[in-house]
């Protein structure tokens, strides 16, 4: 079974458009910081490390493959809003504060938004 669903990723992935990659990746970024947030009220440290581990990969992954080529002014913005992102994810844990993860949800919610537009 688990070979099945392996396969199925794979093709998934292998046959998205650009812009529905990036869609997904919001989509866990946002799933992975609302687990880390049930994590941070239930107590369970290693559920919320794992989970802003993972979040904090995808957006980094999102940092660095913008692209300043054909929008410089946009790709300027969203960096900055991914270093904010990042920066809120890192001084919730280091501060174990699930309120600092509201703000950066929020910002990539509305991201996921334009992309699923888009894609």
């Amino acid at each position: 079974m688990e070979l099945g669903v392996r396969r199925y990723m794979a093709v998934s992935v292998e046959t998205a458009s650009p812009a529905q990659i990036v869609v997904r990746l919001y989509q866990k970024a946002v799933s992975c910081l609302r687990e880390a947030e049930q994590a941070f009220g239930s107590g369970d440290v290693t559920a919320r490390a794992k989970s802003l581990g993972r979040a904090h990969a995808i957006v980094s992954e999102l940092r660095v493959t913008l692209d300043p080529q054909p929008a410089p002014d946009l790709a300027a913005r969203l960096a900055a809003l991914y270093d904010f992102c990042l920066e809120r994810i890192v001084r919730s844990n280091q501060q174990t504060d699930p309120a600092l993860l509201v703000p950066a949800r929020k910002v990539l919610e509305d991201l996921l938004e334009g992309w699923r537009a888009v894609a």
